[in-house]
């Protein structure tokens, strides 16, 4: 007899893979687990010091077991909560990485992206004891060095570098340094040719220097400019320096530094002849080796205010600086916010581009001085704040900072007022992409309603939040691509469950994330109609937010809860000139929004199986009420084209037996789908609609052999041409296959692919053909022959030769 047996899909989430993989890979990690700062004393324990020389030698050192043992890999030091005290400087000379406990609550949503987990403080703080550094890196070796989730407290040198002397590549990520003193570079020195400094989130407070307070480096090395990368972005500066220091950060070399969306005030440094920030090859105390050519400076929506200096920035004719979207103004009254060194008259400095700068651009105390050959230019593309003061535009340090909505650093907002020129200045794109606190800038336009307002660029380090819907442009995947995606995140949450090496704080998250995708899951399979579109309203928007009583913020975070949605099918159409619908009205057009249920999406589908046409989209609207102030709301429109999704054809399995001379029935269609495109019985138009692709007498002609072996006979009941391509053959009716040799010994496999109603063909499948009769290995592909088989088909022919001869 002639048996079928149908392919099982089996699908092995990542998750799965990753959890079998790390239960046999050795973990690599040096982990601290002593906060005194002990020097191989104790065998029962492993200090950061000891972490340091164990990374740097590749070999156990003290308590500390063997990380990475090949001096090119990096190796990884993990710290616990706590304050971790040195009795000297560390002084690693591998590429290392130094990681704090993750400041996370992970069954905690966060205020600011209102998602899990919620940020929090610092948990580790390494604390230098005495009057030395925290960490020399490039004395020996000039190793790279990554610190993340720290506090560095208390560093202290002689010379250079309070806090870090790092000889190659340093990079901090949520990283803050207090309190560190040095004669240069009183937090951070660069020194020698491979130094660099990439810094992301955190706060330098309280750090002096003569020179470079916050920041100083080498400036030439073998009688050369030295080469760095520097990039400071999304950190509070604040309060370093003095009346003594000549500057707080110090360029020099040929330096391509960028600072992005930072809060740098209240910092000093010599009113008569310092400055805050110094890229200038001129300076009162003397000239600097500033690279003219290959020297750059770009300042990128930083909120630089109440700073003491005879200039906070400081620069000259020698290399490129753009300043765009920063406020450079209400600093000291008795220097300026921007000064030319060269001080010159009718000097024309062109390397120079200004754009959407909040500045005092009147001759005088806090001017900022920017030479341009076409001055006018400067006015007209920048914010004149002449005619304001500090607490008009800006809102001072709280005593509340630093908290949750500030991301744990003191930053300053922008007053919340109707005319406050640093709010929407017009640009829709060229701000930095984040404010310092991590949330999304808007750059919408707001087309849909007549009373909308344009949300553009805010300018300084922090985005005033205001309710607002973007639009929506996207078009519908396949339901089952959808499903799977949720089952995906369904599977990984329940492996990190199930995996003991899953760090038990971590467990809540997981099971909420499980508890959200079963419902995803749930809820998208029981509501889909066909060619369904799922819009989230509240991903991807911009929600509201208020000023407290003691000056902080708080975000009114996108929910059902706080906020109404109003939806309504427009039609078929485009946006016009002036960014709205333009079209007609289409009544098969639904566009709803779902409360009824935990889903709480906007779903966008046709009630016909038309697609869209290649000159057209077809428009919803949508508009955000926050319900607790009915005048906060913000619409947007979703713009949507519906296309078909390709069916799926699965891979299937038939068995036949040697001497069968029988033809296998190939029922190819029930082994595919068009689920696809989702719950056909939901068209109203044609809810019987096939799954398959059928001739004009609604017949079935949908199966195309891709590839077929000599050795098979195909036979089936209607052939024709297929519908993407006339000279190709599609088989319908019933299908069948047969051994042209019934006692051929091998396997073969066939490829095919089936059509939908709609004529898209579906991914290539496979059809084996399975002969019991077949040794292991005995299988036919391409022509190949396995060596057993060569022995069976020569024993054979020796026994037919032998029997003639009898």
């Amino acid at each position: 007899m002639i048996q079928y047996k149908k392919t099982a899909l089996v699908i092995t989430t990542l998750t799965v893979m990753s959890a079998a993989i790390s239960a046999e890979t050795v973990d690599r990690t040096i982990h601290v687990t002593t906060f005194a700062d002990e020097d191989g004393e104790n065998s029962n324990a492993c200090s950061l010091r000891e972490a340091i020389e164990t990374a740097s030698k590749g070999k156990a050192y003290g308590g500390c077991t063997v990380g990475e043992v090949l001096a090119n890999r990096t190796s990884i030091i993990q710290l616990e909560a706590g304050e971790y005290q040195l009795k000297r400087e560390l002084q690693p000379t591998r590429n290392v990485i130094i990681q704090g406990k993750l400041p996370f609550k992970y069954d905690q949503i966060d205020v600011l992206k209102n998602d899990y987990p919620a940020l929090t403080a610092v948990q580790t703080k390494i604390r230098a004891v005495g009057n030395h550094r925290i960490m020399n890196s490039a004395t020996f070796g000039q190793p790279a060095v990554t610190l993340n989730n720290v506090e560095l407290h208390d560093g202290v040198s002689d010379s250079r570098g309070g806090a870090i002397l790092s000889g190659g590549a340093l990079i901090l990520s949520n990283v803050s340094i207090f309190n560190s003193q040095a004669k240069e570079g009183g937090a951070i020195y660069l020194d020698g040719v491979n130094s660099s400094f990439t810094s992301n989130r955190g706060r330098i407070e309280g750090s002096q220097a003569e020179r470079g307070s916050v920041l100083a480096m080498n400036c030439s090395d073998n009688l050369t400019t030295t080469a760095r990368e520097i990039s400071i972005d999304y950190m509070s500066i604040l309060k370093n320096g003095s009346v003594k220091s000549q500057s707080t950060i110090a360029y020099c070399g040929q330096v391509r530094a960028q600072m992005t969306a930072n809060s740098i005030g209240l910092n000093q440094a010599d009113p008569s002849q310092g400055s805050i920030i110094q890229f200038s090859s001129k300076t009162p105390y003397g000239n600097v080796p500033l690279s003219l050519g290959n020297s750059s400076l770009e300042l990128l929506s930083n909120t630089i205010v109440q700073n003491t200096a005879y200039s906070t920035l400081l620069y000259n004719s020698v290399g490129k600086k753009e300043l765009n979207f920063n406020v450079l103004a209400f600093n000291a009254a008795s220097g300026q916010s921007c000064r030319d060194a060269d001080q010159r008259e009718n000097v024309k400095v062109t390397d120079i581009a200004a754009k959407g700068n909040g500045i005092l651009l009147k001759r005088g105390n806090d001017q900022c001085q920017l030479i341009s050959e076409k001055p006018e230019d400067i006015a007209k593309e920048n914010i004149a704040l002449d005619q304001y003061t500090f607490d008009q535009v800006l809102s001072p340090l709280s005593q509340k900072q630093p908290d949750a909505y500030t991301a744990f650093m003191p930053i300053y907002f922008t007053r919340l007022t109707g005319n406050n020129p640093l709010i929407d200045s017009g640009y829709v794109s060229g701000c930095s992409a984040l404010d310092q606190r991590g949330v999304q800038r808007a750059g919408a336009l707001n087309s849909v309603g007549n009373a909308d307002k344009a949300n553009t660029c805010d300018v300084g380090a922090t985005e005033v939040l205001r309710l607002t819907a973007n639009n929506f442009s996207g078009q519908n995947e396949s339901i089952i691509t959808l499903l799977n995606g949720y089952q995906k995140a369904i599977d990984d949450s329940e492996a990190a469950l199930n995996n003991p090496k899953t760090d038990p704080e971590t467990l809540g998250y997981y099971r909420l994330q499980a508890v959200k995708y079963r419902d995803l899951h749930r809820l998208t399979k029981q509501k889909q109609k066909y060619r369904t579109i799922f819009v989230d309203p509240f991903k991807s928007n911009i929600p509201d937010e208020t000023v407290n009583s003691d000056g902080g913020r708080e975000i009114k975070h996108l929910s059902s809860d706080l906020y109404d949605v109003k939806v309504e099918a427009l039609g078929n159409g485009k946006l016009d000139q002036n960014h709205k619908f333009s079209g007609q009205f289409d009544p098969n057009l639904r566009c709803e929004w779902d409360d009824k249920s935990e889903l709480k999406q906007i779903l966008v589908y046709r009630v016909d199986d038309n697609l869209t046409p290649d000159d057209e989209d077809e428009f919803c609207s949508y508009t955000l009420t926050m319900k607790s102030d009915p005048t906060k709301s913000s619409s947007g429109y979703i713009i949507s084209r519906f296309r078909n999704i390709a069916p799926i054809a699965q891979d299937v399995q038939y068995t036949v037996s040697p001497g069968d001379n029988g033809w296998v029935t190939l029922n190819l269609l029930e082994n595919t789908n068009d689920d696809g495109d989702g719950d056909v019985a939901q068209l109203v138009t044609k809810p019987h609609k096939r799954s398959y692709y059928a001739d004009e007498k609604g017949q079935d002609l949908a199966i195309r052999f891709t590839q077929l072996r000599d050795a098979i006979q195909i036979q089936s009941e209607r052939s024709g041409p297929c519908p993407d391509d006339v000279k190709l053959t599609c088989h319908g009716g019933k299908i069948s296959a047969k051994l042209k040799n019934t006692f051929d010994p091998f396997d073969y496999k066939l490829k095919y692919v089936v059509y939908d109603a709609d004529g898209a063909a579906s991914n290539e499948a496979l059809i084996n053909i399975k002969n019991t009769g077949s040794s292991t290995g005995a299988t036919s592909g391409g022509g190949s022959v396995g060596g057993v088989s060569i022995i069976a088909l020569l024993t054979l022919i020796y026994l037919r030769r032998r029997s003639s001869r009898v």
